[in-house]
């Protein structure tokens, strides 16, 4: 027998053998009569709820406001007429 073909049979024989481990007897009459147990106690009211506090919707009146988070995206500046320039080695070191 060539190994994979020895492989194959013993992992059929494990897969057989948990197979038919779970068709025996699974032996359940303890509980059964724990749950038979429970149904035959009388159960009990359960609590109600507490109510739910109302809900205010609180409105957002800064919409038009100038924005608190910054613009120009990071590694961008701003040149000596104002607009936005982009460094291509890096931000400078202070001489």
């Amino acid at each position: 027998m060539s190994l994979m073909t020895r492989r194959n049979t013993v992992m059929g024989s494990v897969l057989l053998v948990t197979l038919l481990a779970g068709c025996g007897d699974p032996q359940l009459g303890a509980l059964e009569g724990e749950l038979e147990s429970l149904r035959g106690r009388p159960s009990g009211k359960v609590q109600e709820l507490p109510p739910q506090p109302e809900y205010h919707p609180v409105t957002y009146d800064m919409a038009d406001a100038r924005s608190p988070f910054p613009v120009t995206p990071a590694g961008a500046r701003r040149g000596a007429d104002g607009r936005r320039q982009r460094c291509a080695t890096g931000p400078r070191s202070p001489s």
